[in-house]
């Protein structure tokens, strides 16, 4: 997949749940082992959530003007 599209496709899934859900979690995980983030994402599985990783600026431009 193009980095193009691939980051459109984060910034429709960001904008979808930030129109559809009350809360929202943004967590820096720099640093953490990939085993760690599997184990993460496995558990917020388990309750009904959902987990998508994007870079630090494609975040910040989809975030901040919410701001």
């Amino acid at each position: 997949m193009p980095k193009q599209e691939s980051k459109e496709k984060i910034f429709n899934k960001i904008q979808e749940f930030l129109g559809k859900y009350r809360q929202l979690l943004v967590c820096e995980i720099k640093d953490l082992p990939a085993d760690m983030i599997h184990k993460i994402r496995k558990l917020l599985r388990g309750i009904n959530s959902e987990v998508v990783c994007g870079k630090t600026v494609s975040l910040r431009k989809i975030i901040n003007p919410l701001l």
